[in-house]
């Protein structure tokens, strides 16, 4: 409450320190999306070095910083989008970059890596489901992140015949545990914003 205010007291723990390389506006614009993708690396998932991970809707807003944030932790990303068009920024943050309606999709993942990855970030849902079971290893992980096209229904059989571990989304288990806050030092920061709006048509 009171965001649009001019001035408000808040509370210090509630508080981030902001580096001096980052401005308030960038600030602003990455923290939005940026919780969610910490929460999608940090909480639901903790990302390792040398793990091969798959984010479906990786041009979007918080499927872009998780990419950029999770290849800085050492994984090798494969991004997915969903048209030719936003390619070239899936490219900037990921290693491979794919295009989800293309044929020859899966056998690029085995190419990356023979077994199938051992995430998948699914930000999109129903519309790429399908896909990204076919992607995932047997005992690897789906991470589901809102569902953009509408809920999944090709997971929940997933547990019992592959292995395959669910977090996230109304099917997965969310963490119990206590997960250290996140800190804008941390890797995958330079964000650009796309736009800024005056306060009062934001």
């Amino acid at each position: 409450m009171g965001a649009y205010a001019t001035e408000r007291l808040v509370a210090a723990e509630s508080l981030i320190p902001i580096p001096e390389d980052i401005g308030a506006d960038q600030a602003a614009a990455f923290l939005a999306k940026g919780l969610t993708a910490w929460m999608g690396i940090r909480a639901l998932h903790q990302v390792q070095p040398g793990e091969v991970i798959l984010v479906q809707g990786a041009s979007g807003g918080v499927g872009s910083i998780l990419s950029r944030w999770a290849k800085d932790l050492g994984a090798t990303v494969i991004g997915v989008a969903g048209s030719k068009e936003k390619l070239p920024q899936v490219q900037a943050g990921a290693d491979h970059a794919l295009l989800a309606t293309d044929p020859d999709f899966l056998a690029t993942v085995r190419e990356v890596t023979a077994g199938g990855v051992d995430v998948v970030y699914d930000l999109v849902g129903q519309a790429t489901a399908e896909l990204s079971a076919q992607a995932v290893r047997d005992g690897g992980k789906i991470v589901t992140i809102g569902a953009a096209s509408g809920p999944p229904r090709h997971y929940a059989s997933l547990q019992g015949k592959r292995g395959i571990r669910l977090v996230g989304g109304p099917t997965g288990r969310r963490p119990r545990r206590r997960i250290p806050p996140p800190r804008l030092a941390e890797g995958g920061r330079k964000q650009r914003t796309s736009r800024s709006e005056p306060r009062g048509q934001a």
